[in-house]
């Protein structure tokens, strides 16, 4: 109800085919995909049945993985899939690198009218000392960020394991992508 109603004060007016428009113009948005990604062509296909609910077509595009990280870095999309890096990177470095040209987050942001400021602020979290200062503009930032609406926060990645019960000391590690075998035996006795 109320994207309808910002909608509408913004002047698109809903088509005969339920796509809205203003100044003849369709309201239609690229999201670009990793084509062999089935799990992000699955979000795309929810995020285009609930984007044509209030008139946008969203229209998906898959690509192979080097197209589709190259329009990241220079910005050709409408909308792209991109993920934080997770412990212990989350938010200092991860912030760190939207202030650089080569990455997607610097492309999405780059119609906000304070991208200097939260480019700023982000230099500021890198430099300071103080935690309290570093928590105060951690916070200033992802609030800009969120109020700009620039992003689309959806959880879609677990860490998953699957083992025969002979493994002991199965752990995830605090890095997605590193698996703790140093902590794994084998118990003979099963």
């Amino acid at each position: 109800k109320k994207a309808n109603q910002i909608l509408d004060a913004a002047g698109y007016a809903t088509g005969k085919d339920g796509v809205r428009y203003k100044d003849g113009k369709a309201l239609e948005i690229e999201l670009v995909y990793i084509g062999s990604n089935a799990v992000q062509k699955a979000i795309g296909e929810v995020l285009r049945a609930n984007f044509s609910k209030i008139g946008v077509r969203l229209n998906l595009k898959a690509d192979e993985a080097t197209i589709f990280y190259k329009k990241q870095k220079t910005g050709d999309f409408g909308a792209v899939f991109n993920s934080t890096w997770g412990a212990p990177y989350d938010p200092q470095a991860f912030l760190a690198s939207m202030r650089l040209p080569a990455h997607a987050d610097y492309q999405a942001q780059l119609g906000l009218a304070d991208k200097a400021q939260i480019d700023e602020k982000i230099g500021r979290i890198a430099l300071s000392l103080d935690a309290k200062e570093r928590r105060d503009l951690t916070r200033d930032v992802l609030t800009r960020l969120h109020e700009s609406a620039v992003y689309i926060p959806i959880v879609y990645e677990t860490t998953k394991a699957l083992w025969n019960k002979r493994v002991k000391g199965v752990e995830f590690d605090a890095l997605k992508d590193r698996i703790p075998f140093e902590k794994m035996s084998l118990d003979a006795a099963k």
